[in-house]
Protein backbone atom coordinates (compact mmCIF):
# COMPACT_ATOMS: atom_id res chain seq x y z
CA UNK A 1 0.00 0.00 0.00
CA UNK A 2 1.18 3.19 -0.97
CA UNK A 3 0.28 5.90 1.21
CA UNK A 4 0.74 9.64 0.22
CA UNK A 5 1.10 13.10 2.14
CA UNK A 6 -0.63 15.65 -0.12
CA UNK A 7 0.34 18.26 1.95
CA UNK A 8 2.42 20.64 -0.12
CA UNK A 9 2.87 18.28 -2.68
CA UNK A 10 3.04 21.16 -4.70
CA UNK A 11 6.74 21.74 -3.80
CA UNK A 12 7.54 18.09 -4.80
CA UNK A 13 5.68 16.97 -8.32
CA UNK A 14 5.51 19.00 -11.21
CA UNK A 15 8.75 21.21 -12.48
CA UNK A 16 11.06 22.59 -10.11
CA UNK A 17 14.66 24.09 -10.39
CA UNK A 18 17.36 22.49 -8.31
CA UNK A 19 20.77 24.06 -9.77
CA UNK A 20 21.44 27.17 -11.69
CA UNK A 21 21.19 24.95 -15.19
CA UNK A 22 19.44 22.00 -14.04
CA UNK A 23 15.51 21.07 -13.65
CA UNK A 24 13.74 18.31 -12.30
CA UNK A 25 10.53 16.98 -13.50
CA UNK A 26 8.31 14.40 -11.38
CA UNK A 27 4.63 12.94 -11.73
CA UNK A 28 2.95 10.35 -9.89
CA UNK A 29 2.05 7.52 -11.70
CA UNK A 30 2.53 4.49 -10.34
CA UNK A 31 0.22 2.79 -12.86
CA UNK A 32 1.93 3.86 -16.09
CA UNK A 33 3.99 1.48 -17.93
CA UNK A 34 6.21 4.73 -19.46
CA UNK A 35 6.34 8.27 -19.23
CA UNK A 36 8.28 10.59 -21.38
CA UNK A 37 8.89 14.21 -21.27
CA UNK A 38 8.97 16.53 -24.68
CA UNK A 39 8.88 19.48 -25.79
CA UNK A 40 10.54 22.29 -27.57
CA UNK A 41 13.28 22.40 -24.82
CA UNK A 42 14.64 19.02 -25.89
CA UNK A 43 13.73 19.51 -29.63
CA UNK A 44 10.48 17.30 -29.51
CA UNK A 45 12.89 14.17 -28.49
CA UNK A 46 10.57 11.94 -26.17
CA UNK A 47 13.32 11.60 -23.23
CA UNK A 48 12.37 8.64 -20.82
CA UNK A 49 11.61 9.08 -17.25
CA UNK A 50 12.51 6.60 -14.48
CA UNK A 51 10.16 5.04 -12.09
CA UNK A 52 11.19 5.04 -8.69
CA UNK A 53 10.22 2.20 -5.80
CA UNK A 54 7.02 5.11 -4.48
CA UNK A 55 5.28 5.08 -7.94
CA UNK A 56 6.99 8.45 -9.00
CA UNK A 57 8.87 9.10 -12.11
CA UNK A 58 11.32 11.71 -12.35
CA UNK A 59 14.28 12.76 -14.80
CA UNK A 60 17.01 15.63 -14.57
CA UNK A 61 17.05 17.88 -17.74
CA UNK A 62 19.83 20.15 -18.15
CA UNK A 63 18.06 24.06 -19.34
CA UNK A 64 19.58 25.18 -23.35
CA UNK A 65 19.42 28.65 -24.46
Amino acid sequence: MIIINIYKDYEYYGVHKISYTIWIFRVFAPAAKKVELIGDFNKWNPAAMELNNEGVWEIKHAATS
